[in-house]
């Protein structure tokens, strides 16, 4: 048979192949390789095989030889063969939880999610499930990444500080599962880290400790607080202390000043006894001026004496009824007269000058502003 003819019947079987439907292949579970299909290649040696994206195709020889194709017109001597494929597809599988003990001797649980590849299709042949290889591959270096690493090196004691960063441990695994033969068909593209568990022994040693700390601090807190308010107490009680002081140096003071006035207004009071009795004293308006003088001096007399300190509102009106008189007083009892006594003329002097203040002795009386408002 010419050349020709067998270009043109290939490429009749090739048309006569891409005008008919093909299922989608159908993979079993948890597998990445579909189910066998059988077909046989006549005399024409020729045969077309459907293709589907990212799916690759392996052709089985009788003689079990196997290869690769990309699909479409296949030549291939004639006989029986048999056909594969396999999804290439990536694909994201969250691994089970994975428990190993730590190099100290304590348990950790891993959980984690991969994603993988197939990137080595001949290899996929080796096994009758090379997915289940892999993830059995993965347990296997889970669990070796956490024996050579101690339990604090996956849960810290700040949570928010792992002294294992998720991207170390993801490149330790994909590492080992790179170094397992039963795993070369596929490539680990990621790996994510989901979740950490500590050995219970020790979270519930350490919840423990968090909880003794905890209240240790409140303890400590509460001491602090009792020391203010035992300072506050005392820088309260030291100025109680120091006004007590200051309130009782006044009230020494007062009495001294009182009994200082008193004293000078009783010599003025007897000076004014005498007088009554001298002839010059003896008409109508110097009778009047010593009984208003002998008045004035009594109640100053008794304003001094009334007990209590400091002084109310009435008690300052009664005194200063009192200081307003004292000047008219002093010039009534001491102005130049024909026959002058021997008698103690600073007494009024001074009793103005203990109750009247420099500035006011000018005027006679007090300022109204200057007056205790009651």
């Amino acid at each position: 048979m010419s050349n020709f003819l067998i270009s043109l019947i290939h490429s009749f079987i090739e048309l006569q192949g891409r005008n008919q439907t093909y299922e989608f292949p159908k993979f079993p579970d948890n597998n990445i390789v579909s189910e066998s299909y059988d077909f046989k290649v006549g005399m024409f040696e020729a045969r077309y095989l459907p293709s589907f994206p990212m799916i690759g195709v392996i052709v089985i020889s009788p003689n079990g030889k196997a290869q690769l194709s990309e699909g479409g017109l296949v030549k291939l001597p004639n006989g029986s063969y048999t056909i594969r494929y396999v999804d290439c597809r990536q694909h994201l599988k969250t691994l089970p939880d994975v428990l190993a003990v730590t190099s100290d001797g304590f348990h950790v649980k891993l959980t984690l999610n991969i994603t993988y590849q197939v990137t080595s299709l001949l290899a996929t042949l080796e096994n009758d499930n090379p997915l289940e290889s892999l993830l059995v591959g993965c347990n296997a270096a889970i669990r070796s990444v956490i024996r050579i690493h101690v339990h604090d090196e996956f849960i810290s004691e700040n949570p928010n500080e792992q002294k294992v960063l998720d991207a170390q441990l993801a490149n330790e695994i994909i590492k080992q599962v790179s170094m397992n033969r039963a795993c070369r068909a596929f490539t680990l593209i990621n790996i994510t880290l989901l979740h950490r568990e500590g050995d219970p022994k020790v979270m519930g040693i350490r919840q423990e400790r968090l909880v003794q700390e905890r209240i240790h601090l409140t303890t400590q807190e509460g001491l602090i607080q009792k020391q203010k308010i035992a300072e506050q107490e005392r820088i309260l009680n030291e100025i109680k202390v120091e006004g007590d002081v200051a309130l009782k140096r006044l009230q020494a003071q007062f009495e001294a000043h009182r009994e200082e006035i008193i004293h000078h207004a009783n010599i003025l009071k007897v000076d004014i006894e005498k007088r009554r009795k001298l002839p010059q004293y003896q008409h109508e308006e110097a009778i009047k001026s010593l009984d208003v003088g002998q008045k004035t001096i009594e109640s100053l007399i008794h304003a001094q004496t009334m007990p209590g300190f400091p002084r109310t509102g009435d008690d300052l009106k009664l005194v200063e009824k009192i200081i307003t008189g004292l000047p008219d007083i002093h010039r009534t009892l001491y102005e130049p007269g024909p026959e002058p006594i021997n008698s103690d003329d600073d007494a009024s002097a001074t009793l103005i000058h203990l109750i009247v203040p420099k500035d006011r002795q000018s005027t006679g009386s007090p300022r109204q502003e200057d007056r205790p408002k009651g």
